[in-house]
């Protein structure tokens, strides 16, 4: 029951983790995972105390379990690690993925290489999210920091550093206050049915 993700340096590093681990984008609520209480942002660093380095990993030894067994994942969050007992269920089918937009190669002024719009009503509606929640990445230049992060068009920014954002103004001055620093700044994004996280970087300097 959840999205599991890459756990980059600049990833871990946003959350205060050194180590290998599987990063949990996105979750069903309702799930075995989302019951047990993991939550989006947790890193799976053990399965029955058994260390876990990447997905790959992750996925074939959960797979070998049975149905209705349980696991215990050792997980990182808020600077600690914590112990979670997870009840397996089946396998569902798999979700059904639009391709991804491509990004602009157009040349834009801003540091960032984003343009971002409010969110139209009917991705709104589309993604269940409240008025005022989110801004639109309507464009992105190539080789600009944002694509470098992995951000596409049509993407919903949702957080920066952990911060709501409801408007392009604030969106923009977290992005450019985070990356002052070397660790760069953390993003979460709504892309499809799945949010994500991403680590944005300004060029060294």
């Amino acid at each position: 029951g959840i999205v599991m993700g890459e756990l980059t340096e600049p990833l871990a590093a946003s959350f205060g983790y050194t180590g290998q681990g599987v990063l949990i984008n996105d979750l069903d609520p309702s799930g075995p995972a989302g019951t047990a209480g993991l939550r989006e942002g947790d890193i799976i660093t053990k399965i029955d105390g058994v260390p876990v380095g990447e997905m790959g990993e992750l996925r074939n030894t959960i797979s070998q379990r049975r149905p209705q067994s349980e696991v215990v994942l050792s997980v990182w969050r808020v600077g600690g690690e914590q112990k979670v007992r997870v009840r397996l269920g089946t396998l569902p089918g798999d979700t059904p993925r639009a391709a991804a937009p491509r990004a602009s190669t157009k040349k834009n002024s801003t540091k960032l290489g984003v343009r971002l719009e409010e969110v139209p009503e009917a991705v709104r509606k589309r993604y269940g999210l409240n008025q005022g929640e989110g801004v639109l990445i309507s464009d992105v230049v190539a080789d600009s920091i944002a694509a470098r992060a992995g951000l596409l068009p049509g993407d919903v920014l949702l957080r920066v550093s952990g911060t709501d954002v409801a408007s392009q103004k604030t969106a923009r001055r977290l992005l450019e206050q985070g990356l002052t620093g070397e660790a760069g700044v953390r993003v979460r994004l709504r892309r499809g049915p799945f949010g994500r996280f991403a680590v944005l970087q300004g060029d060294p300097s």
